[in-house]
């Protein structure tokens, strides 16, 4: 095979499956020319997490050391490339990051569109009331209607909570983890700043192969994946949240991950649905020059000059742009970096 796209299904980690995401997938293998791996990772409530996580990285290892009955040969890790969008995003980044602590081989690329990589939702943007005209995902992705089974689990897992508090444990993360009722049907309020479930607040998102992240100007998850980019690129220089940064000297990857940051103007979450759309045709481009790129060169020697049409970039590992309505490449507009000063960064709100 010359090259893979490992693909994991949007869907808040409760929803969706690879059958779902024909519309995403199909458009990758168009664009890529690459063959699609997608899979059905496990779901919560019932399979909470590291279920996702262990699926993801057991796919990967199933490419790259396949049984001898898999009917085809091992896949170069460099010829590899991770996509996701929205949860499926958030479990690209996260498998990225279990893959470098324990010193597997990396792929050699990741693409998340619409990633959710902060399961605290505490960026501006998810609570922007302009994103609330525009943008169709609830305030609390955990909002679903009830039922038997899930009033069962939810006593479960209150029942866990407090025998967890029970022996008082250190929490990583804050106070106001343990302020607020459960927030995520995938992981107890406890575990929320855990790197695999929130990528945005690892300690350190360096020395991970190139990143190409896409994001809607009008949806939720805008600010958490612009922290991410800028976060990743640049690991001394955003510490962020403090009870993460404290770990950062620890860290031993501190090295600049290469990443291409998109804000597209107007759209919301994973906008690409609408395939027919310019801002739809330009992202799917996009990713696919992205995929060649990554999977032709080592990532070592990948260039985000190959990626940056005229922007100017402020360093060799990082290159942020907007899009247009009509897919103009332009510079980012300098309140999107607002986010970037937000001081509840890795605090659950209490609303």
């Amino acid at each position: 095979m010359d090259k893979v796209v490992l693909h994991f299904h949007a869907g808040a980690y409760f929803l969706g499956s690879a059958k779902s995401s024909r519309k995403f997938t199909s458009k990758y293998a168009e664009y890529a020319k690459a063959r699609v791996f997608s899979i059905d990772y496990r779901l919560s409530p019932q399979n909470q997490f590291p279920a996702a996580l262990c699926d993801s990285i057991a796919a990967y290892l199933y490419l790259i050391d396949p049984g001898s009955d898999a009917g085809f040969e091992p896949i170069n890790p460099k010829k590899i490339v991770f996509a996701g969008e929205s949860a499926g995003g958030g479990l690209t980044f996260a498998t990225l990051l279990f893959l470098r602590d324990a010193g597997l081989p990396l792929p050699g690329g990741a693409f998340g569109l619409s990633p959710w990589v902060d399961l605290t939702h505490s960026m501006p943007s998810f609570w922007d009331a302009e994103v609330d005209k525009a943008d169709f995902i609830p305030k609390l992705l955990g909002f679903h209607k009830t039922s038997p089974d899930e009033e069962e689990f939810i006593a479960n897992a209150k029942a866990l909570s407090d025998k967890i508090a029970l022996k008082k444990p250190t929490i990583v993360g804050h106070p106001s983890f343990t302020e607020v009722p459960r927030v995520q049907l995938y992981c107890a309020n406890e575990a929320l700043a855990i790197p695999y479930i929130s990528p945005m607040l690892a300690e350190s998102l360096g020395d991970l192969p190139p990143i190409l992240c896409q994001v809607g100007g009008l949806e939720r998850f805008r600010d958490e994946a612009v922290l991410f980019g800028h976060k990743a690129s640049s690991p001394h220089e955003y510490q962020l949240p403090s009870y993460a940064a404290k770990n950062f000297e620890k860290s031993p990857f501190k090295n600049p991950t290469k990443v291409v940051l998109e804000v597209y103007d107007d759209m919301v979450h994973i906008w690409p649905l609408l395939a027919s759309s310019k801002p739809s045709q330009v992202a799917f481009e996009r990713f696919g020059k992205f995929v060649n790129c990554v999977t032709s060169l080592d990532g070592e020697n990948f260039s985000i000059n190959n990626l940056k049409e005229g922007i100017v970039a402020p360093s060799s590992s990082f290159i942020a742009m907007r899009v247009g309505t009509k897919g103009e490449i332009k510079e980012l507009n300098e309140t999107d970096r607002d986010c970037l000063k937000w001081d509840k960064i890795g605090i659950v709100p209490k609303e």
